[in-house]
């Protein structure tokens, strides 16, 4: 790995665990609505 690519992974994992928090509490928010 260069150090850019090490530079930019820990900003991209960042991105990907927000994206998929907020998938789900989108995915709750449906679930609640159906109940």
């Amino acid at each position: 790995m260069t150090s850019t690519e090490m530079r930019y992974l820990p900003d991209n994992a960042y991105r990907f665990l927000n994206q998929s928090s907020k998938k789900k509490k989108e995915c709750q928010q449906i679930l609640q609505r159906k109940d």
